[in-house]
């Protein structure tokens, strides 16, 4: 059968123009099977795009814990602050105490006891700052005395101990770096000069910032001196506060002298 065309102008019959559109396009689906085909997928994508639509929905996969409980699987976030410091305990002739369990402190907050979380009395090893006063009031048996106190603190060390030496007079000058070499430390004092003034504030601060860059967490300063400051650029309350907001301990070795003096009712009286 041939093929029949409608000219300008034609129309063609219902049945004419069924069978004219299979022969034009015989793959195409028919409007009917467009709107079968639109639906199929509109039904197989809508459950995706609004879930809460369909009346059967996936079981939630989230565990239901009860109230105040907490899902070990998830991440947990908590805020704290925690204040760590350190204790010497002493007897009443000044010897020190060891052996101590946690049991034996006890910490009060505004009259509000707080608890210990952590408590350690090992000994372990420390960053420490060794600051020697050089100044002119420390020269003759005095620097002596001083490197004596310094030699018998180092062979009584930690062997993991870590030393930075600042000397000071009329201003501080770190001496030596970080070393473990407690000899080496004490060599350096060998031959050291005592003269002019005494920085002691500045020597401390100087000490505050170098400890910082120490090793260990445990960091320290120890102070060896005759006497109290008159040349330095801090104040003492600058040295105070910044001592606090470092968590540097400041321990001192007073290097005095013991003399006797005769008085009048023939007692003898001690000073130092």
């Amino acid at each position: 059968m041939g093929r029949r065309r409608a000219g300008p102008g034609q129309d063609l019959g219902r049945s004419e123009l069924t069978q004219a559109l299979f022969q034009e396009s015989p793959l195409r689906p028919l409007p009917r099977e467009r709107e079968r085909a639109r639906e199929r997928r509109a039904c197989l994508i809508a459950p995706a795009q609004t879930p809460a639509s369909t009346d059967q929905q996936k079981p939630s996969t989230k565990i239901q814990l009860p109230e105040g409980g907490v899902d070990e699987k998830g991440p947990i976030v908590t805020n704290t602050d925690l204040v760590s410091f350190n204790v010497t305990v002493t007897d009443i002739y000044g010897r020190f105490v060891s052996g101590l369990s946690k049991n034996a402190f006890s910490i009060f907050d505004e009259k509000s006891q707080r608890d210990i979380t952590f408590f350690s009395d090992e000994d372990a090893p420390v960053s420490v700052g060794i600051l020697f006063d050089v100044s002119g009031s420390m020269s003759g048996d005095k620097v002596h005395r001083a490197r004596d106190a310094l030699a018998h603190f180092i062979q009584t060390s930690h062997d993991r101990d870590e030393y930075f030496l600042i000397g000071f007079n009329s201003r501080a000058q770190l001496l030596m770096d970080r070393t473990r070499d407690g000899q080496a430390v004490l060599d350096k004092l060998t031959f050291v000069q005592t003269k002019n003034n005494t920085a002691l504030y500045d020597a401390c601060y100087l000490g505050v910032e170098r400890v910082q860059r120490g090793t260990h967490p445990k960091r320290a300063l120890l102070l060896i001196s005759d006497g109290q400051d008159n040349n330095s650029r801090y104040t003492f309350n600058e040295l105070r506060r910044v001592l606090k907001e470092s968590d540097v301990v400041l321990y001192a070795i007073g290097i005095l002298v013991l003399y006797i003096r005769f008085s009048r009712s023939n007692a003898f009286t001690t000073r130092r």
